[in-house]
């Protein structure tokens, strides 16, 4: 969806609100200024929220905040964008490749969290059995829970926390 807002003579709007209800969806990408919140929970079997700047005319400000039941959900980021994460899934995979954007998912129980951490600002993840990643710059990963698999290296100043 998209909206170009770009000519108005009034010089006042009310903002686009969109509900979209499928049976599949894979990805969500937020290029707006606009939070995107979930009704209930979002049972697809994989879903990848996308909060980042790969075109040159959108933005990457807009939230999420959702609730998850599935198997996979991939998080990419370069922006200041946050993520506000509830649920369930099997799989955690966050790849925050730059910018100040933050992970909320301390309300996000996974059995297995894999990260690539290059970004500014804090991702907050609770994993049950295993915990992997990179941080690469000074943001901190801070986990909720400690598993019995962690594999985590600080390449830099980012620091892996038990909460």
């Amino acid at each position: 969806m998209e909206a170009d807002a770009t000519c108005m003579l009034s010089g006042s709007y009310a903002p686009a609100k969109v509900y979209v209800s499928s049976p599949l969806i894979t990805s969500i990408r937020n290029a707006s200024e606009s939070q995107i919140v979930s009704e209930g929970i979002l049972h697809y079997p994989e879903l990848t929220l996308l909060v980042e700047d790969d075109e040159s005319n959108s933005l990457n400000v807009g939230d999420f905040d959702i609730q998850i039941d599935n198997h996979k959900l991939y998080v990419v980021s370069n922006g200041i964008a946050n993520c506000y994460v509830s649920g369930t899934t099997d799989q955690l995979i966050l790849g925050y490749y730059n910018g100040i954007g933050r992970f909320e998912g301390e309300q996000l129980v996974a059995k297995e969290v894999h990260v690539f951490h290059r970004a500014e600002n804090t991702l907050r993840v609770y994993p049950t059995e295993i915990l992997r990643g990179d941080l690469y710059s000074i943001g901190n990963l801070v986990s909720y829970y400690h598993p019995p698999v962690v594999d985590v290296t600080a390449h830099y100043e980012g620091r892996l926390i038990f909460y």
